[in-house]
């Protein structure tokens, strides 16, 4: 009934940190708002409503005890970026930083009482160019250290291998090439109880990345997901680099039932891809 759903609802949300929008589109995809619907105009639904946080720019969580994280959304692009830090030793990692010259990354980590000491990024499209991002990069943290999905230049100092591992205080990311949307494209993996996984534009929630660039190969990003991500922990936290409707966070459990892209067959995949191109 209307209840047991309401109630399923918001602990998976709780849980797992879902914002209104992740929280409604799995409710939609698991039935769950099968209850809810025929109350939609009740005062049940609206409370429910009212119980799923609301998107913001800038969310604070704590995911793993020990860590917290940022997730900072950028309206004009939907895309994010991300703040991992060890509250043990304070230090942080910036996971896609943009070349906004409003990028609030900085100020994030000074307030959060932090030291930013890594950069990672997960495509080779995105640009960490020093000069851009001069007040967080070089004039702020000028010994930060930066990880990139391609070859090292004046503005990566490393590129991200498989397996390379990014340690902050008690805390490792650790690469895990996923090509396919960018030839050189990367997730990183947190592992911890439960994992989490920020995959780019690989993974998206309930989609994937577009293969129309020169680089793209179609194939090889249904196998970066399929042979790759989804072989994670089932209650890994996807966090993706970009979601146009806001949703913040799904799971690894929630993308294999749920992606209309990635639970059907590899020919099938092609297919579509070849229709839509």
């Amino acid at each position: 009934g209307a209840c047991a759903g309401a109630i399923l609802l918001l602990w998976m949300s709780k849980k797992h940190g879902y914002n209104r929008p992740a929280a409604m589109q799995l409710a939609d995809d698991a039935d769950i708002r099968c209850g809810l619907r025929r109350a939609m105009r009740s005062k049940l639904h609206e409370w429910v409503l009212q119980q799923l946080p609301e998107p913001e720019r800038i969310t604070i969580s704590r995911p793993i005890q020990g860590l917290v994280m940022a997730q900072l959304f950028r309206a004009e692009s939907c895309s994010y970026s991300y703040i991992l830090g060890c509250e043990e030793a304070r230090t942080a990692v910036v996971i896609d930083p943009t070349d906004d010259d409003e990028d609030p990354s900085h100020a994030v980590v000074r307030d959060l009482g932090l030291r930013l000491r890594f950069a990672v990024t997960t495509s080779s499209l995105i640009r960490v160019d020093r000069t851009a991002t001069g007040r967080l990069v070089e004039t702020e943290v000028p010994d930060v250290k930066s990880w990139c999905s391609e070859e090292p230049s004046k503005w990566a100092e490393v590129m991200a291998e498989a397996g390379h591992v990014v340690k902050f205080g008690r805390f490792c990311l650790e690469a895990l090439p996923t090509p396919g949307h960018t030839e050189l494209s990367v997730a990183w993996v947190l592992h911890g109880s439960p994992s989490l996984v920020f995959t780019g534009e690989t993974l998206l929630i309930r989609g994937c990345g577009k293969v129309e660039l020169h680089e793209s190969d179609a194939g090889q990003l249904y196998d970066s997901v399929r042979r790759k991500l989804f072989t994670l922990p089932r209650d890994t936290l996807v966090y993706p680099g970009r979601d146009a409707q806001h949703r913040n966070v799904s799971t690894i459990e929630a993308e294999r039932c749920f992606n209309p892209c990635m639970n059907k067959s590899r020919e099938d995949f092609l297919a579509l891809v070849s229709e839509s191109n």
